[in-house]
């Protein structure tokens, strides 16, 4: 089989319908993967790490985010404890060599070691909820995709969305040697379609699940996309840019936030990541995702300002030319600020007292 990564096989319509059905898997082969190993490997990750990967069980999976002193994200993985003294994080395209060196630099005394282990294995994605239930010699790991529950010591800022409800979504660590031969017992003894990278793209854009490669920029907080909800534990400190995690979330409220577009007007190709969304004749945001969803049409992520009232339609950059869309708001204007929020409800409660 191709080592290339493909947008679609055969009909990108069909091929998302199948995925939101449960009924296909696709190949990531440019995802890289780490495996840290040592006695020291699960304190090593939880003080660098957002999420409290120490407390994992074996075969267990989490989110986490590597952040910058200001509490901007600077990376994303998908952690496996593969055993007590090992774990093996899923990153994307052209990430893992950064990654690595980084954590390999923060060693310090600690018994750990830290390798790059995509040359020898392929990353999966699987719409299909039995497989990951399945002892299986082949896959070496599973990684559930959190989204969209509220992980423990996490939170959530956005409201009601079916298509984030139905969302599911596995990651699959194989040996390269045996992509080839897992694949084909997927299809016959699943009924399962391989299907082009654009599938699990479309529904994560429908289910307003954010990515690192696509929602993240220089300057963007968790709270902006919500990622309170899987990939952070607000009662876990001592990891870089924890202190404007918490500031934020319990006093101020993230300068930007995550919408998502109905782009109906859309012909021919789509916004590019990085076109701009404009209000009132100024700029207000950008694209960061868009897509071809198989029901729902072109639709995509935006990071707006704040300010910008969640009632107002947008117009978003097309060429030479802007399309208007209707805003659905995902992180509203008052996200954040729980204990500034507390505090005045105390203090109305003894006033009407």
């Amino acid at each position: 089989m191709s080592d290339a990564a493909v947008e679609f096989v055969s009909s990108p319509f069909r091929e998302g319908r199948l995925w939101e059905q449960g009924r296909a898997f696709a190949r990531l082969p440019k995802w890289g993967t780490l495996q840290v190993d040592g006695p020291d490997a699960a304190r090593f990750l939880a003080a660098l790490w957002s999420q409290r990967l120490d407390a994992l069980d074996a075969g267990g999976s989490a989110e986490a985010l590597l952040l910058d002193a200001a509490g901007h994200v600077d990376a994303q993985a998908a952690v496996v404890r593969e055993s007590d003294a090992r774990f093996l994080l899923i990153v994307e395209p052209g990430q893992a060599e950064r990654i690595g060196a980084w954590l390999t630099s923060m060693r310090f005394l600690m018994q750990v070691d830290v390798s790059d282990i995509s040359h020898d294995v392929e990353v999966l994605a699987v719409s299909d909820p039995r497989l990951p239930r399945v002892a299986d010699s082949q896959v070496r790991a599973w990684w559930l995709d959190p989204w969209p529950t509220v992980a423990d010591g996490g939170a959530q800022y956005s409201g009601e969305n079916a298509a984030r409800d139905e969302y599911f979504c596995a990651l699959a660590i194989v040996l390269r040697s045996s992509v080839g031969e897992l694949s084909e017992r997927w299809t016959s003894a699943y009924g399962l379609d391989v299907v082009g990278w654009a599938a699990p793209e479309a529904a994560r854009v429908a289910a307003w699940r954010p990515r690192w490669g696509a929602e993240a920029d220089a300057r963007l907080l968790p709270h902006e996309v919500d990622w309170l909800r899987t990939a952070v534990h607000l009662d876990k400190g001592c990891y870089r840019g924890q202190e404007t995690v918490a500031k934020v979330h319990n006093v101020g409220h993230p300068p930007r936030r995550l919408v998502f577009l109905s782009l109906d007007g859309i012909t021919g190709e789509l916004p590019a990541r990085g076109d701009g969304v404009w209000s009132s004749g100024a700029r207000v945001g950008s694209i960061t995702s868009a897509v071809r969803h198989w029901e729902q049409g072109p639709i995509a992520l935006a990071l707006v300002k704040r300010s910008v009232p969640v009632d107002v339609l947008l117009d978003v950059e097309h060429g030479d030319s802007h399309v208007t869309a209707a805003q659905q708001v995902i992180v509203p204007p008052d996200a954040g600020g729980i204990a500034r929020s507390a505090i005045d409800q105390l203090r109305a409660a003894r006033r009407g007292s």
